[in-house]
């Protein structure tokens, strides 16, 4: 056999870790089976473990007692697990195995008495037997011996660890969690029954997960310590939770199943959990030594800081061996919920004597004084008593979001209060003061960054795309330093908003932003962008105020029907290809539900609103409650929520992908806002951060202060990993030979389609594993377009249109269904209406304003550099308005980009730049100047030739014409003249007619093409003008069209502007 076999270079290496472990390696014949192979437990080792384990019990026992005891024990680990997998078995084993099992025994003297039995020992992990078998088989349900795991572990002979081995470099979810996991799952259930946990393998890449969960929620393992930097390898994995203690450690204290709206879940802790949670744990133990002070941790959102906090208190109950009990302090109500709701659904507060919640100021010292509550529920307000009673009760107070409970005089009361209190802290983003948080909480324990967890794709990745500068007509006023700050603290507690809002300056800013013209064209873009993508996941929209809430979900309701109409319209005029996917984003829209979620909205008057329109408060919910519930629940037709200040911290949605921001935030509050949707998901593997209202600047200092620089990217960046996909397909088919190329470039449409069939028999010819390297590759490329609107992926058209075809062919031939692809993953219909409509020359002129945030510079700059950069601004928008006043008459749209262009260049490089330097600015100003001059140059050309714009643009389009290349320079200019007046002339008259051809009007503009072409056979017969081609004079005619076309407004916004 090969060294470099699955067997040889995974499967035994694995082996080797758990032997260097102190497992037993044993062989499959060493399994004793009594009556089938069905039931896959180690019997001979159970039965010796029972009789080590609860020997001081067992003494007092008849021998025919003890083995009446042993088989009652066996039975019930066998019970129910020769059926169907079922999750709630795997939890009934679980609890059995971890607490173990009375039974009622007869004593000598016929007095019954009950004796506990356990199964593993807890505290002494040497005192059970580790076990690894390598391709035991096991009979499935029908008695047949077809299943053959590769590695599985057995503590004290029950099988609790699974290991599937793949050879190097395959991929895992496609092989090995497919492949073979699932395979096993539904044909050996009666093993999955007592499962911990799931290992999958290459050797280089390892995943731990729980049995039943989806590939996407399989993780890493791959640190040992919390500073390792990490390593994906099969050994570093056993290493972590195969370590005898480990084992135990996480099968006990580490394991748990959620109930949320009637689905049970199984959870593993992450590797970071479990790291962290043991620091924290290990200062309990010491906590007299560090004065109650448990430390700091800092884990951040999206991570699973309330499991972690659930995984710590409960280790603490069940370890500490004592009665511990814990306050859960949060500062908003939302937050205290989701904690209860955690600690709820994992099945931990089972009784009211067990829990409880301090919903008034008043109960707040009796509830604490109650020794029978493990869990009391606070929010830090509820400390603000005058009467404090200084209470000795030992507890373990718990801060969550401690950067905004962590100081001032509810903390310091709480602190009197319990003098004799141990304290931790958690927050999502870091505390700034190092002293005082050390004074109050201690040291940092835990630290888990924003980076890092994208790093080990516990969130998704998000990228930021600011919207502000694509809206015609909008008003986007330059907020300022104060401004931003004032803004921002709207954020923090209400005392302190209500002197915000007495600012001016606040004032003036807010009335701007919440003006009625800017809120709709927000709105309508809003509309087009989330409704092309709206199968990617759902919205949250953060406005600048309640009110405004309500007027945005209306504006949305108004133009989602709009969009409804324009594409029912749309599918009269597009081919029968395209009409699947607009029929299937029209549906879509219909069974969209919107809604606001705001404090009191009743209170809200009525005359305010009316300056909006007409806008209506009603929903059609009852509540907030059924809003919420129905936004978390992934498959219910509530996708778009407006809000303010709610749902912006402590609110999980797994399947939110979208946060639209028209509301400027700053510092902790913007962390805590962009990271609702980096939580994961199945199929979910990033989110977008769409923004209206330039946060860019108050985003990249928060990003710096609180995380990595690279914890958001850019659509930029997004596009470029497009290309990069693109490439690696490319590169597929260069490597097999495959005429991509020649499909790609082929014009003749039946030369086309004989390629299109070779390609076919090729791909068709290809082994499996290479068809499902293509088909995965596909697939990301797909996902990566679903976030890219028209102009954005233009480029990539034809070859994604093609690549798209020849996966179709691909799965036709292997008999899956045409919509095999869209199966998969959920029709993108913007992905084919993107190319429906025809774009405006001038959308193609428009800067793409996306943000490259790791380099913006957000230093004050001196005055000298902010009047340069003034004048530098100056300049180009005097630069553009030459470029769209002079060359809107011309017919060369390829110079006018080139020009534009090459200015945008000028200001890229300058935005590129991390320090400005007062040179590099005038080098820059100089660089413009010489382009202002080309510009001009260029403008003035026609004046040599001595016609109009219009004229002079003719004659550059003809005079390359073949049919005319004979005619003389002079005589064609001529010509021109005559055609130019004769166009201008027929144009003029239909121009305020009702038959104005500019309306899409078909029979009228063929009347204007018919009079102009027999006016050129009148007056131009020299000349040959009716002789030109069809396309040459369509070119003419839709130049003329758009001249006496309505000129959309050019706006500034579109530029590409100078950061500062």
């Amino acid at each position: 056999m090969s060294n470099f076999s699955e067997k040889n270079f995974v499967q035994q290496a694995s082996l080797n870790v758990l032997e260097k472990l102190g497992w037993r390696i044993a062989d499959p014949s060493e399994i004793y089976w009594s009556k089938s192979r069905k039931i896959p437990i180690y019997k001979k080792e159970l039965r010796n473990s029972i009789k080590k384990l609860n020997e001081h019990k067992l003494k007092k026992l008849s021998e025919k007692q003890v083995e009446k005891v042993i088989i009652e024990l066996i039975e019930c680990l066998e019970k129910d697990t020769l059926r169907e997998f079922d999750l709630q078995i795997n939890k009934d084993k679980y609890e059995l195995i971890k607490e173990g099992k009375s039974i009622t025994v007869r004593g000598e003297g016929g007095a019954e008495e009950i004796i506990h039995f356990k199964f593993l020992d807890f505290e002494n992990p040497e005192n059970n037997s580790f076990v690894a078998v390598q391709e035991l088989v096991i009979d499935d349900l029908e008695g047949k011996s077809n299943c053959r795991p590769d590695i599985l572990g057995f503590l004290n002979g029950i099988p609790l660890l699974f290991i599937e081995c793949k050879a190097h470099g395959v991929d895992l979810e496609k092989e090995a969690y497919e492949g073979n996991y699932k395979k096993y799952l539904k044909n050996i259930p009666q093993l999955f029954a007592y499962n911990a946990f799931c290992v999958l393998t290459s050797g280089d890449q390892s995943k731990i997960g729980a049995v039943k969960s989806p590939y996407d929620f399989f993780s890493d393992w791959h640190r040992l310590k919390e500073d390792d930097e990490g390593d994906t390898s099969i050994e570093v994995l056993i290493q972590g939770v195969c370590d005898k203690k480990n084992f135990l450690d996480l099968f006990e204290n580490f394991t748990l199943f959620k109930k949320e709206e009637g689905v049970l879940e199984k959870i593993i802790a992450r590797n970071h959990q479990f790291l962290g949670v043991n620091k924290a744990f290990q200062n309990y133990l010491k906590r007299r030594d560090l004065n109650g002070k448990l430390g700091t941790v800092w884990h951040t959102q999206g991570s699973g800081k309330s499991l972690f906090i659930v995984f710590f208190a409960e280790k603490i109950k069940r370890k500490s061996g004592s009665n511990q009990s814990f306050l859960l302090l949060t500062d908003r109500i939302d937050l205290e919920e989701q904690l209860i709701s955690t600690f709820s659904s994992c099945g931990f507060l089972g009784s009211n004597d067990n829990c409880s919640r301090v919903t008034k100021k008043e109960e707040l010292i009796s509830k604490l004084k109650n020794n029978n509550t493990r869990y009391l529920f606070s929010l830090i307000h509820k400390f603000d008593i005058k009467k404090r009673e200084q209470i000795l009760k030992e507890m373990v107070i718990i801060v969550d979001e401690a950067h905004r409970t962590n100081y001032g005089k509810l903390a310091d009361s709480m602190l009197e209060i319990l003098s004799n209190s141990h304290r931790i802290a958690f927050t999502g983003t870091p505390l700034r003061e190092e002293e005082k948080t050390a004074q109050k909480f201690g040291d940092y324990v835990s630290k888990y960054d924003f980076e890092r967890a994208l790093k080990d794709k516990v969130t998704v990745q998000l990228y930021y795309e600011d919207r502000t500068t694509f809206l015609k007509g909008v008003f986007n006023p330059e907020i300022d330093n104060y401004t931003n700050e004032a803004l921002g603290d709207i954020e923090e507690r209400e005392e302190q908003e209500e002197k915000v809002l007495t600012s001016k300056k606040y004032v003036k800013i807010k009335e701007a932003l919440m003006n009625k013209n800017r809120l709709e064209k927000i709105s309508k873009d809003f509309v087009s962008y989330y409704s092309e993508r709206m199968e990617l996941g759902k919205a949250l929209f953060v406005c600048i105020d309640r009110l405004i809430c309500i007027v945005m979900k209306n504006y949305a309701e108004k133009f989602w029907q709009e969009e409804i109409e324009r594409l029912n319209n749309l599918l009269t005029s597009c081919s029968d290809s395209e009409k699947e996917g607009i029929r299937k984003r029209i549906e879509r829209m219909k069974g969209t539900q919107m809604a606001y979620v705001i404090s009191n909205p009743r209170n809200l008057k009525d005359e305010k609103l009316k300056y909006y329109g007409n806008i209506s408060k009603e929903q059609n919910f009852s509540g907030e409650q059924e809003i919420k519930e129905k936004f978390k629940e992934k498959g219910s037709s509530l996708k778009i929520a407006f809000v303010c200040q709610k749902w912006l911290t402590g609110f999980d949605v797994k399947c939110l992908s979208f946060l639209f921001l028209d509301r400027p935030i700053q510092k902790h509050s913007l962390m805590q806002a962009i990271a609702r949707p980096n939580r994961r998901d199945v199929g979910k593997d990033r989110g977008l951060i769409i923004d209206y209202i330039k946060n860019a600047k108050n985003l990249i200092k928060s990003i710096k202060d609180y995380s990595g620089e690279n914890a958001l990217k850019t659509i930029e960046e997004l596009r470029q990993e497009i290309i990069s996909c693109l490439e690696r397909i490319e590169n597929f088919f260069s490597e097999r030979n495959i005429p991509f190329e020649e499909l790609l470039s082929e014009k003749d449409t039946h030369r086309k389609r004989n390629i299109l069939n070779e390609i076919k028999e090729r791909m068709c010819s290809l082994q499996n594993s290479e068809k499902s390297s293509f088909r995965k590759q596909f697939l990301n490329l797909h996902k990566y377009f679903s976030f890219l609107d028209k102009k954005q992926c233009q480029e990539f058209k034809d070859k994604f249109e093609a690549i798209k075809e020849i996966s179709r062919l691909l799965s036709l031939q292997a008999g899956e269904k045409d919509n095999y692809f869209e199966e998969m993953y959920p029709e993108n219909q913007g992905i084919i209406n993107k190319y429906v409509e025809s774009e405006d020359v001038r959308k193609h002129l428009s800067v793409e304003n996306i943000l490259d945030l790791p380099k913006i510079s957000g230093n004050e700059k001196q005055d000298e550099k902010s009047k340069l950069i003034e004048k530098i601004n100056k300049d180009k928008k005097l630069a553009y308005e030459e470029i769209e006043e002079n060359f809107e008459r011309k017919m060369n749209s390829e110079k006018r980009e080139n020009f534009q262009w090459r200015i945008n260049k000028l200001i890229e490089s300058w935005n590129n730049l991390v320090e400005l330097e007062i040179q590099e600015l005038k080098e820059l100003y100089e660089k413009l100047k010489v382009e202002r001059q080309k510009i001009k140059e260029d403008n003035e050309s026609h004046l040599k030739s001595g016609l109009t714009i219009s004229g002079n643009a003719i004659f550059e389009k003809v005079k390359n014409c073949d049919e005319l290349k004979e005619i003389e320079d002079e005589k064609l200019k001529d010509g021109c003249v005559y055609l130019d007046e004769e166009m201008m002339k027929t144009f003029e008259e239909y121009k305020d007619s009702q038959f104005n051809p500019f309306n899409d009007n078909v029979s009228t503009s063929s009347d204007i093409k018919s009079k102009i072409r027999l006016s050129l056979i009148k007056g131009t017969n020299s000349l040959k003008f009716e002789s030109i081609k069809e396309e040459n004079f369509e070119f003419i005619y839709n130049y003329y069209e758009k001249l006496f076309s309505k000129k959309p407004v050019w706006c500034d916004q579109q530029l590409q502007q100078i950061s500062i």
